[in-house]
């Protein structure tokens, strides 16, 4: 009997002129979205508006909103311990969670 091991989620960046994609991987599924470049000092990465609601693949399942979430959480801190700034971050460290709720939407 063969085993499959899969890796840990995990973020990969990759830049195309301006911006380019972020891709989540997790077991057998994927998500793919945009970034951009920002103009501003305070931000590196513009990724709002983002749609998870729908896998990339398998392109049948949708994500569903706690699931989006908890992408978005670890997106936010995989980005920061890369020393990305992005519209995700907290405005300081004592600040409340930005409101991720805004981002995530039913399919």
């Amino acid at each position: 009997m063969s085993r499959r091991f899969y890796a840990m989620p995990r973020f990969e960046m990759s830049r195309e002129m301006q911006g380019g994609w972020m891709v989540y991987v997790e077991d057998e599924r994927t998500l793919r979205f945009a970034w951009e470049m920002s103009g501003s000092a305070d931000q590196h990465v513009l990724l709002a508006p983002v749609n998870l609601s729908r896998w990339t693949s398998p392109t049948t399942e949708t994500v569903p909103v706690s699931k989006q979430l908890e992408i978005l959480a670890q997106l936010r801190d995989w980005l920061t311990n890369q020393g990305i700034k992005s519209d995700l971050d907290r405005p300081h460290p004592a600040a409340p969670d930005f409101d991720l709720t805004l981002l995530a939407r039913d399919s």
